[in-house]
């Protein structure tokens, strides 16, 4: 999420982007083109975007990391080194994702876009957690990788 308006990089919908100004930007792709106001964001929780100019009203993320439970609670005694908090790996993270819209008829093609955008943030987030620097990340590349 702090790459917002940058979608060109991940979105496989997404041809082109420019921002604006820091709650604005501008998208090109399969569908059009937008211009996306930033309506609320809280960093790696939750945005929420205004989309103008595409069949799109208003369309949001929400992550919830997952944990694994541990077995304990609080700080743990590690021999020699004193007290430490110890805190569960995350092993996913859950994304709710919603897209508002008008016309009825167009509800076939904003489900194929949702998916695609979210396999598309999918294969982004998992490079980046694999310790990738994100301006290395080439989306068509990892689509072609993928999909063999």
């Amino acid at each position: 999420m702090k790459d917002v308006g940058n979608d060109s990089k991940w979105n496989s919908t997404v041809n082109k982007s420019s921002k604006i100004n820091s709650n604005k930007f501008q998208l090109e792709g399969n569908l059009g083109e937008v211009e996306c106001n930033i309506i609320k964001i809280e960093q790696n929780k939750i945005i929420i975007i205004n989309i103008s100019g595409d069949i799109f009203i208003l369309m949001g993320y929400k992550l919830n990391p997952i944990f694994i439970p541990l077995p304990f609670k609080g700080f743990l005694q590690i021999p020699s080194y004193g007290w430490s908090l110890i805190k569960p790996p995350k092993i996913a993270t859950e994304v709710f994702f919603w897209i508002e819209y008008d016309n009825k008829e167009d509800k076939n093609i904003i489900e194929e876009t949702g998916v695609i955008i979210l396999n598309s943030l999918k294969k982004y987030s998992e490079y980046l957690e694999r310790g990738h620097d994100l301006d290395d990340y080439i989306k068509e590349e990892m689509q072609t990788i993928l999909l063999i």
